[in-house]
């Protein structure tokens, strides 16, 4: 798979929208992506929902961040 583009979902306790979110990028007519989900130490259950719904596909990478980021 050459990953024709790149979808990066920066999160922080999003439970009440991941799942719509990525069932609509996962089941998409373009299938020749990467999709990188970074936890920023959420809190609720935004982790296991994505876990569950990208469990066995290769296109999605979940990066959980050990520390909370701050943006610039």
């Amino acid at each position: 798979m050459s990953n024709h583009f790149k979808i990066v979902v920066p999160f922080y306790n999003v439970e009440k929208w991941i799942k719509k979110t990525l069932l609509s990028v996962k089941y998409q007519s373009h299938k020749d992506f990467q999709c990188i989900l970074i936890d920023d130490l959420s809190t609720d259950s935004s982790v296991e929902i994505i876990k569950k719904i990208i469990d066995g596909d290769d296109r999605f990478l979940l990066i959980e961040n050990t520390e909370k980021s701050y943006p610039f």
